[in-house]
């Protein structure tokens, strides 16, 4: 549960202690690297079985 509290501390305080244009910055660059996450997550996790034919070789 330690790293839960650690990722919530450095969104809700560290980054509540930014200003202006430095705030925004690090709200986009956050929102960046969790989509990142995401996709490479998406890809590891949904990965077609070897023996799946892709609709673009059967045409």
């Amino acid at each position: 549960m330690s790293r839960w509290r650690r990722a919530a501390s450095s969104i809700f305080c560290d980054l509540g202690a930014l200003e202006g244009a430095a705030r925004a910055f690090s709200f986009i660059c956050l929102g960046a690297v969790s989509i990142g996450i995401g996709l490479v997550y998406q890809k590891l996790v949904f990965r077609p079985s070897s023996g799946a034919t892709s609709r673009d070789a059967d045409g």
